[in-house]
């Protein structure tokens, strides 16, 4: 792996010599040592939060967090004076992520995924890695009343390892909740998300949830885990439910006051909508990173 990136260094030298680029952007954390030896500024945002590896992972010129809980880790780590640090959060395309469906094409999709058109959706998209937190989710499902369990179906949707599916498979047929659940390899998200009324995020550990957003961007109503980014994306409450991190109890407590609650549904998933289209397009993310560019073209 050393010798590997000592190769991307000389490759980059050359390149960068060759072609003068004005802007280096970097956006995995271990390549950013190669600006530094090089001797270029450099603007890197920081997806994730990763390990701390210090002679690869070098102080950047500019950073960009995408939430406030990487931002602050970021200040920790670096000691950013305010100019050097932004707090740009992810974007997603309006344009293929706020679809106005009709009625007879959601009843299509859902004649399609054969699920019941008389019941409340709740859904779940993501990988099946731990991590995830579909453990979370079923456990929560499986504590519901059994009036609740009567009133909904559930589909997860996410591609993984054979392992992990199996994993997730055996799970939900021990909590006895296999005839209201259907899972569903990776597909068209948009026609997902126009079916699904509920959508759970459990995730253990995320830097900014960016599947929240596509999915309140397309009209459903989040509950999701407070990790990174939540109290950014959601007011509790108002726009979505934020529930502890591994909190089964405190999402089955969401879970069942928005299924007793069909109208507050409506109503939470229309201000996530006008949350997501206000602060979470990926215009909005391209001015904002187009700002940092201009600043440290003037402080070369």
């Amino acid at each position: 792996y050393g010798l590997s990136l000592l190769k991307c260094l000389i490759k980059c030298h050359s390149i960068l010599r060759k072609y003068k680029f004005d802007i280096i952007h970097v956006h995995t954390p271990i390549l950013s040592f190669i600006p530094k030896v090089l001797g270029y500024k450099f603007v890197r945002t920081r997806h994730s939060l990763d390990k701390y590896l210090p002679f690869y992972d070098a102080r950047a010129s500019k950073e960009i967090a995408i939430s406030l809980e990487v931002k602050n880790i970021l200040l920790s780590r670096f000691k950013y004076n305010d100019d050097e640090i932004y707090l740009i959060n992810n974007g997603v395309s309006k344009n293929k992520y706020s679809i106005k469906y009709n009625v007879d094409q959601v009843l299509k999709f859902k004649d399609e995924l054969g699920i019941d058109n008389h019941k409340i959706i709740l859904g779940m998209v993501g990988t099946f890695e731990y991590n995830k937190g579909h453990d979370i989710f079923i456990e929560a499902l499986s504590l519901l009343n059994r009036n609740f369990k009567e009133m909904i179906e559930v589909i997860f949707v996410g591609s993984s390892d054979s392992d992990s599916l199996f994993r997730i498979n055996n799970l939900v047929k021990e909590k006895k909740i296999d005839n209201i659940v259907k899972i569903y390899s990776f597909q068209s998200l948009e026609r997902i998300y126009s079916v699904i009324d509920i959508m759970v995020l459990p995730s253990r550990i995320e830097a900014f949830m960016l599947v929240a957003i596509e999915a309140m961007m397309m009209g459903c109503c989040v509950i999701r885990s407070g990790t990174g980014g939540a109290s950014e994306q959601i007011v509790h409450g108002q726009s979505g439910f934020i529930f502890e991190n591994g909190n089964v109890n405190q999402l089955v407590q969401y879970l069942e006051y928005l299924i007793q609650n069909p109208s507050e549904i409506q109503s939470m998933s229309k201000a996530g909508q006008k949350n997501a289209l206000e602060k979470f397009t990926s215009e909005i993310m391209a001015k904002k990173t187009l700002d940092v560019y201009t600043h440290l073209l003037e402080t070369r």
